[in-house]
Parts: C-alpha cells; structure tokens; sequence
C-alpha cells in the first residue's frame, strides 16, 4: 500500500528541505556575492535543481482523471507562472521607466517586445529569469503522468532513466524550446522521488543517518573539488558525463535529506518552504532593487540575502491573502 505524505512530521521534513532549497535560489540570484555566497553557490550547483525535482516527485498523485490532473497543473503552476511573469515585468518597467534606472544603464532598458519573451521559445528572460522552472516542473509532470500509467515500479525507473539520458545529451543535437529538454533530463529525480516516497529510509531516524550523512558529505565535497562538473537545468547544460552528474546530484539531494531529517523543524525555514513557489517568484525583484542600494552603502551580499528573505516573509503573507488565486493557493478553473 502506497506511504502517503500526510503525517505532520513529514510534512515538516519535506517543507524543510524546500525551504532550504529555495534559500539557496534566492542567494543564488544575490548579484553581488562574498565568499560565504560563493561558497555555497560552488557547493550546491550539481544538485540544487535536482532536489527540487526530486521533491516534487514524492507529491506526484494521479488518482484523478487527466482532465481534473491537468487542471490542476494549471492552477498551481500555470496561473502562477503567468502571474509572476507579469509581476516581474511590470516591476521591470516601472524601474527601467518610471525611476529612469534603465536610462541610465544599471538595469536593461524595458522594451515592451520583452514580453514575448515567456512565449517566443528563446528560453531567455529579461526580467523574470526564475519563472523557467515552473514552465519546466509542469512539462515534468506531463512527462511523467504518461511514464506512471505503467504499472511495474522498477520498468517506470528505467523508462525515466532513459528519458533523462536522451534530455541531458539532446543539448548536443537538438534545442527543444520551451524548458522540454531540460524537463526530460530532470524526470528520473522526479521518479525517484515519488518512488521513494514509500521508503522507511527517507522518513525514518536512526543512528545510521549520521554516518550515511557524514560519507556522503565527505564523498560530496571531494567530488566536487576535483572534478569539473556543473548543472545548468534550465539551459540544459552540463559539465562531466551523466553518470558524474546523476551520482553527484543524488548524493547532495541525500545530504540534504538526512540534514533536515535530524533537524526537524525549524518554523521560518518550513514557512518560506510551504511558500516557497512565492518567493521564486519575487525575490528577484527585490534583489534587483536591494543590491542597487546595499552596494553603495557597503552591505555584503549575506546580509543583502537576510535582508531580501525579511522582504519575502511579508510578500508572503500579503500575497497569500490578497491573490490567493494567482499564488496557487485556491483554485480559479474547477
């Protein structure tokens, strides 16, 4: 009988790991980095994306007709892509235009052709660069909806497996627009994850946790100074062979996994991982409009990252009761 995700413990386990992830989005995303930024940016490039996949995955449900599966896709990532899409853009062109910042050379000048810029399949945005991943999660559940009609476990692992091989190598011969690729090669994250989901290994504690997590670390950390690889998903672009990126990848989403696991619940951390599809996607208007100032005044780019999360906790809250609709917290189509 399949585990399902309802008991609290789990819930705040999951909702820790997506706060952490979106954390480290968002420090991605700081433009201006000191050490402590970058160090985090180098250790958590092969994975990060990854995990996000992975964690989707252990929600993947399809009891429901395609129809009602579809319109649920649509309301809690397709409205909310289009939202934040426009947010951005709309934000974009009052600092370009209204505050002159775009004149004058700090950020792109808006040019109203930028709002194709979701649609025309360039794959590239002016203003809104973290909304790709919702495009590409829905693509994800797509993909994966058809993989699961099979009934036998191990034959959807290595269906899944495939389809990420020919994603990661598709960049070589063929660009496929619209995050479809980039989809393809995170699908066996998105498996496993959902096949995981059952396993007394992911939500159990035991003083295994600690060594597992102590030789991965260590492995991670290794692997990572010596060997030149690097994940851009929503490029579809990677260093070393998928092997080194699919080994290295799943074993920083189970360094995560085991650390949050021990550690429990930390309120703010589950808070910014229950919103986290929030943030992503509006921290990158506050970034844009802190780092203009904190650079002048001096401020490091690990304060500029407090600073930015402060702003989202009532971005958060405000959001979720005045556009509850748009944010994917209710439904718009039944």
């Amino acid at each position: 009988m399949e585990t399902k995700l309802v008991d609290k413990p789990r819930i705040d386990f999951i909702d820790f790991v997506k706060g952490l992830t979106i954390i480290i989005v968002v420090m991605f995303h700081i433009t201006f980095f000191h050490s402590g930024t970058q160090i985090i940016q180098f250790y958590s490039t092969p994975f990060f994306m990854q995990l996000f996949f992975f964690s989707s995955g252990l929600f993947f449900s399809a009891k429901s007709s395609f129809k009602e599966y579809f319109i649920n896709k649509i309301n809690r990532l397709v409205i909310p892509l289009l939202f934040f899409y426009f947010l951005n853009y709309f934000t974009g062109f009052f600092a370009s235009e209204i505050l002159g910042l775009g004149p004058k050379g700090i950020i792109d000048r808006f040019e109203w052709v930028f709002l194709l810029d979701l649609f025309n399949g360039k794959e590239f945005f002016h203003y809104s660069g973290s909304v790709w991943f919702l495009l590409c999660l829905f693509n994800a559940y797509l993909i994966y909806y058809v993989i699961n009609k099979i009934k036998s476990a191990y034959l959807k692992l290595l269906i899944s497996m495939v389809i990420s091989i020919a994603g990661f190598y598709a960049n070589n011969y063929i660009d496929l627009t619209f995050f479809i690729d980039s989809a393809m090669s995170m699908t066996v994250f998105f498996a496993l994850g959902h096949y995981l989901k059952t396993s007394n290994f992911i939500f159990s504690k035991n003083y295994w946790d600690y060594i597992v997590l102590a030789i991965l670390t260590i492995l991670y950390v290794l692997a990572v100074v010596n060997l030149d690889i690097y994940s851009q998903v929503m490029l579809n672009r990677y260093r070393g062979s998928f092997v080194e990126m699919f080994l290295l990848a799943m074993a920083g989403i189970g360094i995560i996994f085991l650390f949050s696991k021990r550690l429990g619940k930390w309120k703010l951390i589950n808070f910014f991982g229950v919103n986290s599809l929030i943030i992503l996607g509006t921290h990158q208007i506050f970034i844009n409009a802190i780092s203009v100032v904190l650079k002048k005044i001096g401020i490091d780019g690990m304060k500029g990252l407090m600073i930015n999360l402060v702003i989202e906790y009532f971005v958060i809250v405000i959001l979720s009761r005045l556009v509850p609709f748009f944010v994917g917290k209710k439904d718009i189509i039944k």
